[in-house]
């Protein structure tokens, strides 16, 4: 029985250390992955969004966003004007805080609408902009094992599996992402509802500086809602730029398109 005892004791003493490793290491991939994604001040960037049912290309919409640094807890404040297609291009949407508000020039003033009205139906892209791992997310190494990414080639990866913290009620619940071993890259992520069904299964992909970090400039998102229904999302024309505050107000939206040409921010 000492024997035992013993042999328990040494394997609890050479445990803690493993986990505490472990937890440390899915700390330092959070945080490289928050500082890929969460850039540092204001920024501006297109984002060209093409929905594809049973392979087939059904729509494409390019939009231009707006991000301003602001005090609220998400971080930024977001306008999103539509560039493509041509007929859309008088609509606005601004984001502050958990507010919303849409303005097309046909009307006569802007509306407050909610987060699945307001980008495609897909009220989760606010999450994917917003989200900040760290902050709302309790990470922990689920394992490593070989998976293939976008491109169908074999990855060693890390899986991580995160749990939303209490408060952070607007994220989704739980998350797996896959990140490759030598660098942390992005390579997949999967979004759980609470209920654990499976929702959305993303890919990330086409890897490039984006604003002074190696980012994805590609997603390709399989709503498992619709198993016929594929998103591909491209990010390009990233830059830093300063974006007065004015802009970013209700009732400046009406003026906002011709603000922004005059400027050249356009």
């Amino acid at each position: 029985m000492r024997k035992l005892a013993v042999c328990l004791c040494l394997a609890a003493l050479l445990y803690e250390p493993a986990t505490a490793n472990r937890d440390l290491k899915a700390q330092r991939i959070v945080a490289y992955l928050d500082r890929v994604h969460i850039p540092k001040k204001s920024y501006v960037v297109d984002v060209k969004f093409g929905a594809f049912v049973n392979g087939a290309k059904r729509g494409e919409t390019l939009v231009r966003i707006y991000a301003r640094r602001s005090p609220t807890p998400e971080g930024f404040d977001f306008l999103f004007r539509c560039l493509e297609p041509p007929q859309e291009r008088a609509k606005v949407v601004l984001k502050k805080g958990k507010k919303i508000w849409f303005y097309d020039s046909r009307a006569l003033r802007p509306v407050q609408i909610s987060a699945q009205q307001a980008v495609l139906g897909h009220a989760w892209i606010f999450d994917a902009l917003e989200v900040r791992f760290a902050e709302s997310y309790t990470a922990e190494i689920e394992k490593e094992e070989l998976i293939f990414d976008a491109e169908r080639r074999q990855r060693q990866s890390i899986c991580l599996k995160l749990v939303a913290k209490n408060g952070a009620t607007t994220m989704p619940p739980l998350l797996y992402t896959w990140v490759d071993k030598t660098n942390y890259h992005q390579i997949k992520r999967e979004v759980y509802a609470l209920s654990g069904k499976l929702l959305r299964i993303s890919f990330f992909t086409a890897f490039k500086d984006t604003l002074g970090e190696p980012g994805p400039t590609r997603a390709i998102v399989i709503d498992r809602m619709r198993p016929d229904f594929i998103l591909v999302i491209d990010f390009s024309g990233f830059s830093y730029r300063d974006l007065p505050e004015h802009w970013f107000r209700e009732e400046f939206m009406p003026h906002v398109v011709q603000q922004l040409k005059a400027t050249g921010i356009h």
